[in-house]
């Protein structure tokens, strides 16, 4: 009996050993797994500050590539006097000579009497 007693001991001994090993092996698992988890969240801020940084340009460049499209259009406008200013000089001098009296009529034009 004394025989089974040690060897109950003796096996209690080892499992109460293999238990330890595995709870330490846990913990530094554990430890080495948060501090993993630490590292890539980490990571993953940095990108997503990145991110916004890179999206924050997009809207710059895009802007800019806006207001720069539209002024071009107006330069292209402007050599055309005639696309903004369609009533000519001949029109307005005509619409003038109906409007107004004889006496207003030089006046008008920049001729006094």
């Amino acid at each position: 009996m004394t025989v089974n007693a040690e060897l109950k001991k003796l096996l209690v001994a080892s499992v109460g050993e293999d238990l330890n090993e595995q709870v330490d092996c846990l913990v530094q698992s554990k430890a080495r797994l948060a501090h993993e988890f630490r590292s890539h969240a980490h990571r993953l801020d940095s990108l997503y500050e990145q991110l916004e940084r890179l999206s924050i340009q997009n809207d710059v460049w895009r802007s800019k590539f806006l207001a720069s499209s539209h002024p071009g259009l107006l330069t292209q406008k402007l050599v055309n006097p005639a696309e903004i200013f369609p009533v000519t000089r001949a029109d307005y001098h005509c619409s003038l000579m109906k409007t107004f009296s004889p006496d207003q009529k030089s006046e008008a034009i920049g001729l006094r009497a």
